[in-house]
């Protein structure tokens, strides 16, 4: 019996040994954006860029707002546009508000390099130059073993 309790207090001592922790690194806010040209159709434009999160480290997305700039006015996105953010190709469900910021978050993602896309439609042409932009905000922490 004797035995039994100690390969089982060895058993949870080695999986809290191997356990990892978090510590804060730093506050991470990310901007890209695409700039239409005037007269142009700009249904389905694309922007594309890459985020890395370094090795030892993870990132916990807190929030992705969009918005557009057009003369010089600054407004969010709206029932009458549509916004589309993929990570790696997956698709982070637009669940929209006025404000234009999505909701289904924290998104956590590991170390490693991941493809980012943005999709902006309005299915029009615009009469002056329309810049679009999109800003990610999260926390960076650090693995420590």
């Amino acid at each position: 019996m004797k035995k039994i309790l100690f390969v089982i207090l060895l058993a949870c001592l080695s999986t809290f040994a191997n356990a990892q922790s978090l510590s804060f690194d730093q506050v991470l806010f990310e901007e890209y954006s695409i700039t239409i040209p005037p007269n142009t159709a700009y249904f389905n434009t694309v922007g594309n860029s890459t985020l890395v999160v370094p090795a030892g480290k993870v990132l916990k997305i807190e929030s992705i707002q969009s918005g557009y700039l057009s003369s010089t006015v600054p407004r969010p996105l709206n029932a009458l546009s549509y916004f589309d953010f993929f990570i790696n190709d997956k698709w982070i469900y637009p669940n929209y508000s006025t404000s234009g910021v999505l909701s289904d978050f924290p998104i956590w993602l590991p170390a490693g390099s991941y493809d980012l896309k943005y999709l902006y439609g309005y299915g029009s042409t615009t009469s002056s130059t329309l810049t679009v932009k999109w800003s990610l905000s999260g926390v960076q922490f650090n693995v420590v073993p």
